[in-house]
């Protein structure tokens, strides 16, 4: 049984109902509803554009020229055979999710900068913080719905089409690396981690005192979860790997699906400690 079509998923204005870190700790999970509105963030079921009923004929912005659907719809070419029409549409299927999953990956890039922003500028702002976090943490979700709507792409459909990608691979994406950064992976300084440690220095607080159910408590949650959703991504994607070409070489020269592997790391883990240890406490005191 083949998963929801990917166009369905990426229309939620929401994460899907599984929940952020529901694998992780159902107690310790914070579902949607549950979150505080943060300053600046309104819930997408609540936005009502401006000029929403005028009619087509009306004045104002156009919702394509808004969009920009005409260079949006545009942007795919193909490299099949033309005469093959089977292998082209699966080529196209293909590179729809990957710029689908470019687009959720700025916008998760977009927010987790604006958080850092917010932490630097006056009043560190945890709570909004948090709520960018969480935002980010969804847009993650999204990219790993994206590469389970593959599994609609038969591994000999992509076969025929993959020496059309010549060099171009996803280990040459510079928003991935940018968001690997921001998470400190594979093994290096995540300036997100490093903002969250300031705001507990700045508050006379440390991991070990850290309360839970704090403003600041909340973000070392929103950061756990985005955590588990990088790592989901990167297994999911290894999966995929695994499926579609084995133990075949990347196309931009990489081992492949041993220099995925290499690379899956889990983020933040002295804040993963930090809630192992707050579930055992509690988990005691019941």
């Amino acid at each position: 049984m083949y998963r929801q079509d990917a166009a369905q998923l990426l229309l939620l204005p929401s994460p899907p109902s599984r929940g952020p870190c529901r694998a992780i700790s159902d107690s310790a999970s914070i579902t949607s509803a549950e979150r505080p509105e943060a300053p600046g963030l309104t819930s997408l079921r609540l936005v009502k554009f401006r000029g929403a009923g005028r009619s087509a004929e009306g004045s104002g912005v156009h919702y394509d020229t808004y969009l920009r659907l005409d260079r949006l719809l545009a942007a795919r070419n193909p490299r099949s055979d033309t005469r093959n029409g089977d292998i082209r549409a699966a080529e196209h299927y293909f590179i729809i999710v990957h710029q689908i999953s470019k687009l959720w990956l700025k916008q998760a890039l977009v927010d987790l900068h604006r958080a850092q922003a917010v932490l630097r500028g006056p009043g560190d702002n945890p709570t909004h913080a948090s709520a960018l976090v969480y935002r980010a943490s969804a847009c993650v979700d999204y990219l790993t719905d994206c590469l389970h709507s593959l599994d609609h792409l038969p591994a000999n459909d992509f076969a025929r089409f993959r020496a059309g990608l010549d060099s171009a691979s996803g280990a040459q994406s510079r928003q991935m690396r940018e968001l690997m950064t921001d998470m400190g992976l594979p093994q290096g300084r995540s300036p997100l981690l490093e903002a969250f440690m300031r705001l507990l220095s700045g508050e006379g607080l440390s991991l070990a005192r850290l309360d839970r159910a704090s403003p600041a408590g909340e973000l070392a949650e929103s950061l756990c979860c985005l955590s588990v959703g990088v790592w989901r991504w990167q297994t999911a994607h290894l999966e995929l790997v695994v499926r579609m070409i084995g133990e075949a070489p990347g196309t931009g020269g990489t081992a492949g699906v041993n220099w995925l592997r290499s690379r899956i790391g889990r983020a933040f883990p002295e804040l993963q400690r930090w809630r192992a240890d707050a579930d055992l406490a509690r988990a005691e005191v019941r």
